[in-house]
């Protein structure tokens, strides 16, 4: 007489599996926890710079197109702005009379201003990030 055959897993079997199965498990939701946290940054940071590249072509294109040297940046200490219904807020500083040029040929021009915008905002990721745009306008000339 034989002995009869076995169908199924023992009981060691299916915890060991299940075993596998969690530590594979946790391992993807972590995965997937940081994709998401990844995406929120990116597009919090994507916000950032759209906001800012938006504040400085306003400065410039009021600078340079408007024919005036009446800037619409003080020049006193600059002045936070916040963005209404949104956790951004930015800062346009004017620097005139800037250097311009490559040593030795270096020039102090009081026709060209340097345009800075600075973009804060507070994610869920990195607590506090900011990004600094700059860029020189020459100003128009007066006729």
């Amino acid at each position: 007489m034989s002995l009869p055959i076995k169908k199924g897993l023992t009981l060691i079997e299916v915890v060991v599996a299940l075993g596998i199965l969690a530590i594979v498990f946790a391992g993807v939701v972590t995965l997937i926890v940081q994709i998401v946290s990844l995406e929120l940054s990116s597009r919090d940071r994507t916000q950032g710079i759209a906001l800012a590249q938006g504040k400085l072509s306003e400065v410039t294109a009021s600078i340079s197109n408007g024919c005036s040297n009446v800037s619409p940046v003080t020049n006193a200490a600059p002045i936070l702005f916040d963005v209404p219904n949104s956790r951004f807020s930015y800062v346009v500083a004017e620097n005139t009379g800037i250097n311009y040029g490559a040593a030795p040929y270096i020039i102090a021009s009081p026709d060209y201003s340097e345009i800075t915008v600075s973009v804060f905002w507070d994610d869920r990721v990195s607590e506090n990030n900011s990004i600094k745009l700059t860029q020189v306008v020459k100003k128009c000339a007066d006729d």
